[in-house]
Formats: C-alpha cells, structure tokens, sequence
C-alpha cells in the first residue's frame, strides 16, 4: 500500500502531508560537488544504513523513465534526483509512506508522505528514520549552524514541512493572492501543484515553511500547524461566501463535472484535474451526490502520466491514454 491509498481519519482540504529531513555526510563534498566515485561511496554507506529494514531500493541510474516518473509523480522522489550526477537512488518504506532520496541536492532526503492532514504522524515517522540513519552514519553538524547542507535554508534542523491542499473557494473567490502575500509574510511559501516554479492547477496549492535556523522541530511544525489551520479556516469562509450568493449555481456546477467524469469517452489530465476539484469542492461543501473524497485522492494520483504507464506501457501513447483515463472514472465511479 502507498501513502495515497490511505483512508482519511477526517475531512480536510489538506490531500497529502509531507516531512522531510535533509542530511549529508561529513567529509564528503555535497552531491553537486562530489566526484562519481564520492558519490558512490554515499550511496553504498546509505544502503548499509537501512539494510534489514525492508526497505525497496530504487537505483535512478538503471530505472527506466516510466519507473523514474511514476516515483516523481507520486511524490516519493523529486524531479532534481538524477540529475545531479551518477548513483542516485531512492529507498521505499514498506509501508510506501517513508523514502529515502540519495545524492539528490544532500546526501539524504529522508521522508515521509501521509494521506490527509497527518503532520504530527509524518513529523514522528520521519524523525524515526532519522534516527535510524544515525546509527551508522556520521552526518555533518556544527554547533550555532546545525545540521549542514548544500541550501543555506536547510540550515539548522534541515526540516521542511509541506501540505498539498485544495483551496477551490478562495481561488474563485479571488483571495488567494491576498493569502499569499499573508503566508509569505510568516515565513512560509506557496507552490503550485507540481512544487517549485509551477502554477497552480484546479485550486491545489503546495505550503510550505522556508527556513528550519534557530528553532528546533517542535517549534517549526507548531508554527506550521497553525498556519495550515489558519488557511482551513479561510477556505472554509469563502465556501461559506460563495454558497450563500448563489448555491444553486454551484450545486449545477458540481453536478456537471461528476456528469463529465462519469461519461466522458476520452480526457487529459488536466481536464480531469479541473473537474476533480470541482466534484471534490462539492463533496466538501455537501452539494448533493459526490463519491468518497479519499477515492477522488487517489484517482488524483493515480491518473498520472506516469503511474499510468508504469501499469501498462501502451499507455505511453497519449491518445490511448485519455481513453484509459476516461474508461478507469467510469468503472471507479459507479
């Protein structure tokens, strides 16, 4: 099972949480400065490190594109790994919740990806596998820096929090901006879709905090926390605004897009992403029929490129691709 087949223990605009600790070895230089055979020897040392934990190993070296974009596309690797140099790699928890990126930006990019609002959850999972990897390797730390690594912004605790969150009202409702520049303010950042330097797709946004210096993890995920809360809360008014000046508009609207997904012959990604969020907005707001939120979810995740193709390799062809998609909504959505 993987992250995105999880069950949500309560409703939330939040579709996924991730904690993610960056750590590098001392004496070796960082991945982008390293000769292939330093990186080699990370890679071997990280390896032996979580050897007897079951966990899957990934060599982004070997792996084909279609394995390569299914891992990025489910958010367990990042688009960075493997292009930094040879003897990248990824270690899969059991679980398909933890992983372990190697020789992406640092030595290690130790994470953990929960379905739902799971910050507490992921926060104690991850810091477990950091303690696991401390127990055979030595990683780079000074006293008044903390922990070193190649961003001066995982200075410190090396530790940055994330949530995937669906915010449909305040994007229609035209607050976003507004909410930006007020989460830019206290420290934190805000992504599209697909992380750095991407747009914002269906009103799905990534948050984030910045920098981890001069304050331990129990402080940054407090913080966190209630930022997170803070924009729950506003998304939850600007439903509550849109609803009361025109419900049925919205109700129509809904019921269309489920329409759409149900009986549709042939539709792209974005498409489908567009409509997703608007049959899911439904679901939240109680606008009538709308299936299980978790199954949208995972049908958001699901419905990628490269998931798709890791499943079957005729779906490499785009037009047969659409075709699949359409037919999977129809059969998970009766």
């Amino acid at each position: 099972m993987y992250w995105y087949e999880e069950k949500s223990t309560s409703p939330s605009a939040v579709l996924s949480t991730r904690v993610r600790f960056a750590r590098s070895l001392e004496g070796i230089p960082f991945p982008h400065r390293a000769s292939p055979e330093e990186r080699r020897t990370v890679y071997e040392k990280v390896l032996e490190a979580f050897s007897g934990t079951g966990m899957m190993e990934v060599s982004f070296d070997r792996a084909e594109e279609a394995v390569r974009e299914a891992y990025i596309q489910t958010r367990l690797a990042s688009r960075e790994l493997g292009q930094t140099g040879p003897h990248a790699g990824l270690l899969i928890a059991a679980d398909g919740k933890g992983a372990v990126m190697i020789n992406e930006e640092d030595h290690l990019r130790i994470q953990v990806i929960r379905k739902g609002k799971a910050l507490r959850e992921a926060f104690s999972e991850a810091k477990a596998l950091c303690r696991k990897a401390e127990e055979k390797l030595f990683f780079a730390y000074r006293d008044g820096l903390g922990y070193l690594n190649a961003c001066p912004t995982n200075l410190g605790e090396g530790m940055r929090l994330s949530v995937m969150i669906h915010l449909p009202a305040l994007s229609a409702s035209g607050k976003m901006d507004a909410l930006i520049r007020r989460i830019s303010d206290s420290g934190f950042t805000v992504r599209g879709i697909f992380g750095e330097k991407s747009r914002e797709a269906g009103g799905i946004y990534q948050i984030s905090n910045q920098c981890s210096r001069e304050k331990t993890g129990e402080e940054i995920l407090r913080s966190f926390e209630k930022a997170v809360e803070a924009v729950e809360e506003a998304e939850k008014a600007a439903t509550a605004g849109l609803l009361s000046r025109d419900r049925l508009f919205w109700e129509d609207r809904v019921s269309r897009a489920l329409g759409t997904l149900k009986y549709a012959k042939k539709m792209n990604y974005g498409e489908f992403v567009e409509l997703y969020s608007t049959v899911r907005f439904g679901a939240s707001a109680n606008l009538g029929e709308a299936p299980d939120p978790d199954l949208l979810d995972r049908l958001f995740v699901e419905l990628q490129r490269g998931p798709l193709v890791l499943r079957d390799r005729s779906l490499a062809d785009e037009r047969e691709r659409d075709r699949r998609r359409s037919e999977i909504l129809r059969e998970r959505l009766e």
